[in-house]
């Protein structure tokens, strides 16, 4: 068994670094609203960082080196002398690998795969919750509020994964009780609130926006 010694300290950094920084990179590009628990994290971390040394070692190898056992790993760094350009390499590779999840993460290819194996289901399944899944495809809402407000406008921005269900409406429209019509008050957009929402129906959807253009 090899002695802990700091070569094989540095060498299971370089080894299991990789991943989280590929981890962390795409959590941070990709937006992940979700908060990512420890374990989870660790779980991804480490897969990640099975891919890119497995690709690293393989792509040493197919260029001449050679890797018998775990530890004849660290002659790749450290033979002749330390191998800033292969540590570099491995770098490279982490962010490369964080910038594909981040795109993969940007374009949701998770949901468009869980589409692909649910397609023949009768029953819609959503992977988080009505009210991102409702809201997914909404282009116009209108919104009763909590004091019995009417508010129509464009949905800007609304809140995910199980945060406080807040709205932004661009363009809002209030009714006027008094002549039944919608009167924009010069607006830009509304923050609503979870506390102001009681009420909230789809009027058009991305889709009805597409087929009138």
């Amino acid at each position: 068994m090899p002695t802990l010694s700091p070569e094989y300290i540095l060498l299971a950094l370089l080894l299991i670094t990789p991943g989280f920084i590929a981890t962390l990179i795409a959590i941070s590009l990709g937006v992940v609203e979700k908060e990512v628990t420890d374990t989870e994290l660790l779980g991804f971390s480490l897969v990640s960082s099975l891919i890119i040394d497995t690709v690293f070692i393989a792509i040493y190898q197919m260029a001449g080196g050679t890797v018998s056992t775990l530890s004849s790993t660290r002659t790749i760094f450290f033979t002749p002398q330390f191998r800033a350009d292969l540590v570099l390499g491995l770098l490279t590779a982490s962010v490369a690998l964080g910038v594909v999840y981040a795109v993969g993460l940007t374009y949701d290819v998770p949901k468009q795969i869980r589409r692909r194996l649910w397609s023949r289901n009768a029953y819609s399944r959503h992977h988080r919750q009505p009210w991102e899944g409702g809201l997914e495809n909404a282009h116009e809402v209108c919104v009763i509020t909590s004091d019995r407000e009417l508010v129509n406008g464009i949905l800007s921005e609304y809140s995910r994964v199980g945060k406080e269900r807040q709205l932004v409406l661009e363009n809002p429209s209030w009714l006027n009780r008094s002549s039944g019509e919608m009167d924009n008050h010069g607006e830009h957009s509304v923050v609503l609130l979870e506390d102001d929402i009681q009420r909230l129906s789809i009027i058009t959807t991305k889709n009805d926006k597409s087929d009138t253009n």
